[in-house]
């Protein structure tokens, strides 16, 4: 596909050699190599290299973040159901919480395994609990009631909670790709 640059009539501008660092760029890869006059092969000498992380790194990433949201959302929940008075509105759902925090546990093992398959597998049940765990705390958000002479407020912990949830959800989505 043609791009502005490769069709402009303008002096000045040049499209981009085949192999040079701006033509790996539009491809999604990256440039290795020599791109002086003086290196060995001459200007422009080098090549496009397709970069990808290994499982294991993916993995260790994957599953300690999945892990960290297992802490902050268990304990966030448990806070919030020792210290809201049940019937308050926004009060945390244990067995709701303990059953994204049991789903996000069983992708956290299958991330952890390093086995290809099993990533994969804890991936897809990782974004499916992070995803549920993100809606569940924004309903929270807005179920809970705001008074505005309490600062931070009761919403700012489940708020919290939400974008850890969003966080986790992009990373294990981008965990795909990069493996």
């Amino acid at each position: 596909m043609p791009t502005l640059l490769a069709r402009s009539s303008l002096p000045g501008l040049k499209r981009s050699r085949p192999g040079s660092a701006v033509s790996c760029l539009r491809h999604g890869a990256r440039h290795v190599g020599s791109s002086s006059a003086r290196g060995r092969g001459g200007r422009g000498s080098g090549r496009c290299v397709r970069v990808s992380a290994s499982l294991e790194a993916v993995s260790l990433a994957a599953s300690t973040q999945t892990f960290g949201l297992i802490a902050v959302l268990g304990g966030e929940a448990a806070y919030s159901v020792l210290a809201v008075p049940e019937g308050t509105s926004g009060r945390a759902d244990a067995k709701m919480t303990g059953a994204a925090c049991g789903g996000l546990l069983l992708s956290y093992l299958l991330i952890a395994s390093s086995s290809a398959p099993l990533v994969y597998a804890g991936l897809t049940a990782g974004v499916a609990c992070a995803g549920a765990s993100a809606a569940l705390t924004v309903k929270r958000v807005r179920d809970t009631e705001s008074n505005p002479d309490d600062w931070p407020g009761p919403r700012a912990a489940p708020t919290l909670v939400a974008f850890a949830c969003a966080l986790l959800l992009l990373t294990l989505v981008e965990s795909y790709g990069a493996i």
